[in-house]
């Protein structure tokens, strides 16, 4: 089961990846919605760089118990959409859905939890709203 999670974890980050603006271009997406799809890119790299995730972001603690701990994050897009509002201020809201998957490893020195093997330990769907005003997405 860990393999398959781990393998669609990577297939879901390597789709997402792909180039957003051929991916718009290509189905005729309204100009709101190929911005929202650069947004969204900009937005998963900013969360990549300040938060905890990714492991180069990886925490190592002690448990307290003799062991230590390692643990990071992983964010991965689900879905994204682009609604109309209906007012003139803030025209479109977008609507992106992902998961954020912490994975941790437990080992006896700091080195031999920071290279794992590494389980999933919570698994967390994320839903967050912007708002297109002014001509640009706003969190």
């Amino acid at each position: 089961m860990r393999k398959i999670q781990k393998t669609l974890g990577v297939a879901l980050c390597v789709l997402f990846l792909a180039s957003p603006v051929v991916f718009a271009a290509e189905h005729g997406l309204s100009e709101a919605e190929k911005s929202f799809i650069v947004f969204k890119d900009k937005w998963f790299s900013k969360l990549n760089q300040h938060c905890r995730h990714g492991k180069e972001n990886m925490e190592v603690l002690s448990n307290g118990e003799g062991f230590y701990v390692a643990q990071y994050s992983e964010v991965a897009e689900q879905s994204l959409e682009v609604k109309e509002t209906g007012v003139k201020e803030s025209p479109f809201v977008g609507i992106l859905r992902y998961h954020r998957t912490t994975f941790s490893a437990e080992a006896m020195t700091k080195e031999e939890a920071l290279n794992g093997p590494f389980n999933t330990v919570s698994l967390q769907g994320v839903t967050e709203i912007f708002r297109y005003s002014n001509g640009e997405w706003v969190y």
